[in-house]
């Protein structure tokens, strides 16, 4: 392989002493004209990208060159007389959208076009940093220049897109930083395009990266993972358990020690723990599940939530006290509290609005009619589905929209059809079919075949768009969203004879079951009554077993 990576920098080195498509010359373009190109930005299509134009040719984003911004296909419309100019790519981590990934990207890089092309990637990123064409590159890579110098995504063309998509975890976060590195840089190039090429005709492209680890070794991913967009529910491990709470000075109104109940993120490394009164709260280190603080024990707390780096305590009169992250009464002022005026506030396992009169009214997790039990948190504060259709939006100022979804009767009548026209040959009704709101435009339907007690219910998602995708049959359970912006999970615990805990992950966007996980009573003995998932990990307990568990 040594020898195929100096072979391709002797390929690289002899094009561009040639002028092989380098860019150091210029062509004439003849007379100006008003007319606009269109570049397109592409890993996948990278959206909302601020695009540069390098008139000085110093190979620096600078503000005076910023021209815009692409849209969500990776487009950006530039003037004729600037296409002579190199184009700079500034893909900004947690902005810029991937179509790969139907989110944000997680790093930062710099792409620069090349002047053979309208598409600017990591490749012809590559080319230019070493002073060639794209056509060039392609072929020392033994890749169509026609693939790569087209919309590879449009086009299907697997291959380029798979060497691009790679590529880009290859450059650095400016184009100083990967042209530090280039040398490198083209020689994993070159190790990756013969790995694509050794693939067989039916190796399944379409959602494959490739990463090279700190051995050398090439491994498969996708994009999601590697942009920690999808959590890996398949290969999820149990990271910790944390269940010795003998240490903590506290005795309930039942007479019990400390249980964990109620669970919230609280900074970058502790988890905040309550126990079901909101009397006591521990912090516990996320990575090691330490305990790190004990608060004292609190009387009369009607309910808490995180403000920044402080926790509120209200109390039944809606008199506000403050703990500090080691747990200890504290007042901050009011310069740093981030929701002191707001009207609506996420609570720790609750959720709080504060009313004109500075009254606190709690809305339950439980609440039927609100959808609040799986922290779906978009924009709003909180969201809730009425059964006419009807979503509402609570923001924290106290303003509230409203907008029409599909009504249940039409989701409940719609999966109804379906159900009693396939051959799964139990009867669905208005009576034993379940409407559950689990996104802004999607909804589970359950048609429940022993009412009144757990069961192993026929189970579907529907679409506002109106498709409906049959997920199976499996018990009631519940879904919990969180862990990533695309899925949603279903947790289900069983402990009959060689039965367990069973996790399912499904993509919100069409249905498919993406992975799955099990492991049996014995392994993990208490029932995860509780779930907090976060892009971190999920994070379980068990009241009954005293018990807080995090999987990653």
């Amino acid at each position: 392989m040594l020898a195929k990576n100096i072979t391709l920098l002797t390929v690289l080195s002899a094009l561009t002493a040639c002028g092989g498509g380098g860019e150091g010359s210029t062509t004439d373009t003849g007379t100006p004209s008003s007319q606009t190109s269109t570049y397109t930005v592409i890993d996948g299509y990278l959206g909302n990208a601020e695009v540069y134009v390098d008139r000085n040719a110093n190979l620096v984003a600078e503000s005076f060159e910023l021209l815009g911004n692409t849209n969500e296909k990776g487009e950006i419309s530039v003037e004729a007389s600037d296409d002579d100019y190199a184009l700079i790519v500034r893909i900004i981590a947690g902005v810029t959208t991937d179509s790969d990934i139907d989110g944000t990207v997680a790093f930062n890089k710099e792409y620069v076009s090349s002047s053979d092309s309208k598409v600017i990637t990591p490749a012809t990123t590559l080319a230019r940093l070493n002073d060639m064409s794209l056509a060039s590159l392609s072929s020392a890579l033994n890749i169509s220049p026609d693939d790569m110098n087209a919309d590879f995504i449009a086009a299907q063309k697997h291959k380029a897109h798979v060497l691009n998509r790679s590529l880009n975890l290859l450059l650095g976060e400016t184009l100083d930083t990967s042209r530090r590195s280039l040398e490198e840089m083209l020689q994993n190039a070159q190790k990756i395009s013969d790995y694509i090429g050794t693939q067989p005709p039916a190796t399944d492209l379409t959602d494959l990266i490739l990463v090279i680890n700190e051995g050398g070794d090439i491994l498969h991913s996708t994009p999601k993972k590697v942009h920690n967009t999808q959590f890996d529910l398949a290969g999820m491990t149990l990271q910790w358990e944390q269940k010795d709470y003998s240490g903590v000075d506290y005795t309930d109104p039942d007479g019990r020690f400390f249980h964990p109940c109620y669970m919230s993120e609280f900074g970058a490394d502790l988890l905040l723990v309550s126990n079901c009164y909101d009397e006591k709260y521990l912090t516990l280190d996320t990575h090691t599940g330490a305990i790190v603080s004990v608060s004292p024990t609190v009387q009369n707390n009607y309910l808490s939530y995180i403000d920044g780096d402080y926790v509120a305590l209200v109390a039944n009169d809606g008199n506000i006290t403050y703990l500090d992250k080691s747990l200890q009464p504290a007042n901050p002022s009011a310069e740093v509290l981030k929701k002191e005026k707001d009207r609506l506030v996420a609570g720790i396992g609750k959720w709080a609005y504060l009313d004109k009169d500075n009254i606190f009214s709690r809305i339950l997790r439980d609440s039927p009619e609100a959808f609040l039990k799986n922290k779906h948190l978009y924009k709003a504060e909180a969201m809730t589905y009425r059964y006419v259709g009807e979503i509402t939006s609570f923001f924290a100022d106290g303003s509230v929209t409203t907008q029409q979804g599909v009504p249940s009767s039409t989701i409940r009548n719609a999966v109804i059809a379906i159900h009693n026209a396939s051959s799964l040959g139990f009867t669905a009704n208005s009576d034993n079919t379940r409407v559950e709101w689990l996104a802004p435009n999607v909804y589970l339907t359950r048609v429940d075949t022993e009412q009144r007690f757990i069961s192993n219910d026929y189970q579907y998602l529907y679409f506002s768009d109106g498709r409906i995708q049959y997920l199976g049959q499996m018990d009631q359970g519940f879904w919990m969203r969180g862990a990533d912006d695309t899925t949603i999970i279903y947790y289900d615990v069983s402990k009959q004879e060689g039965e367990g805990h069973l996790f399912k992950q499904f993509s919100l966007k069409t249905g498919e079951e993406l992975a799955q996980w099990q492991r049996t009573a014995q392994e993990i003995s208490a029932n995860l009554y509780g779930h907090l998932h976060t892009k971190n990990g999920l994070y379980t307990n068990s009241n009954s077993y005293s018990t807080i568990i995090k999987f990653k």
